[in-house]
């Protein structure tokens, strides 16, 4: 899994991560967790997509990207996933496996589509999801240890592929 992350890391052209979840229910904050991080860090190709994708679309289509990488949360409703849990897919691949549920208002796939009728033209489109725990209402970020451990892990990889420098498991 993480090899096709790598892959997608280093050979993408124009590549925008797009970091989604809400700080305010505790594990769902993942992406926003994750894409302050790779800010911080000096990865500039990310927007924090607080409240879902669909208000940030004018600054998607400004980017221009040719790959989206989309990194959230999910809900495996099936229970085959365990907290902490990384997924990693083309979004179609992803999103076909009935199991996996997105807290967002608009379904990403309809986002996706909508940025196409205005003009966006994306080669790729990938999602990096991780298992969420616990999902109830905190007044911060608050994450679990299991997803925080694999949160870590997934931004230490974006950062050293990103930076270019050399990454090992």
């Amino acid at each position: 899994m993480f090899e096709d992350l790598i892959k997608v890391l280093t050979k993408s052209k124009r590549l925008l991560i797009l970091c989604v979840g809400n700080s305010l229910r505790k594990d769902d904050g993942v992406g926003i967790y994750i894409g302050r991080n790779l800010i911080k860090k000096g990865i500039c190709n990310v927007i924090i997509c607080e409240h879902g994708i669909e208000f940030y679309t004018d600054k998607i289509l400004r980017f221009k990207p040719q790959t989206i990488l989309i990194i959230d949360a999910i809900h495996d409703v099936s229970n085959i996933l365990k907290p902490g849990d990384v997924v990693f897919g083309r979004i179609d691949d992803v999103y076909t496996l009935q199991t996996i549920l997105s807290s967002h208002t608009l379904p990403i796939n309809v986002i996706l589509e909508y940025l196409k009728l205005r003009g966006l033209k994306v080669k790729d489109t990938y999602i990096l999801g991780i298992q969420v725990k616990d999902t109830e209402f905190s007044e911060n970020l608050s994450l679990s240890s299991e997803v925080r451990e694999s949160a870590d892990l997934i931004i230490e990889l974006i950062v050293n592929i990103l930076t270019k420098k050399e990454y090992k498991f």
